[in-house]
């Protein structure tokens, strides 16, 4: 009777050691690991400050100067500077054709396409937007036809 019961005795005191092992190493490390794959990425890193360069080249006021500015001078050809409301226009030079939009903004939608050639009274404008001069027009032979369009493309009628 007594060699089983001290044999249960080894087995028990083996376990308790690999138990007590594994609590005081193994699991810390398994902690650790189990921190690592669940943690937060970090925030990136802040960029560096972007360095700005001013050059000053002779013979060229710099802005702070006295100097007269200049006049600024439209590089449109003098027709299209002419447009206005109440004139005849035409399509021009768009090669696909141009969109006339609900709204002056590239973001509206495109209402109709309007190929090159194509006639339109002008109704009211312009407005400044997208970088482009928006003009709304009626289409000649179509009133129910209504959009803005961007002036680079239209060509003014006689």
């Amino acid at each position: 009777m007594g060699k089983p019961h001290a044999r249960r005795v080894r087995e028990g005191r083996a376990l308790l050691t690999f138990v007590l092992t594994f609590a005081l190493i193994g699991l810390p490390f398994l902690l650790l690991l189990i921190v690592l794959i669940w943690r937060q990425p970090a925030p990136p890193p802040t960029p560096w400050p972007t360095a700005v360069l001013t050059v000053r080249l002779p013979n060229v006021p710099s802005p702070t100067s006295s100097a007269p500015a200049p006049t600024p001078t439209s590089t449109r050809p003098a027709e299209e500077a002419a447009i206005r409301v109440g004139l005849r226009v035409a399509v021009s030079g768009t090669g696909t054709g141009l969109n006339l939009r609900g709204a002056p903004s590239i973001a509206a939608p495109a209402e109709y396409l309007a190929q090159d050639g194509e006639t339109f009274l002008v109704l009211q404008g312009p407005i400044e937007n997208d970088a482009f001069r928006w003009w709304r027009l009626q289409k000649a032979d179509a009133p129910d036809v209504v959009g803005w369009a961007v002036e680079r493309y239209l060509r003014p009628l006689p």
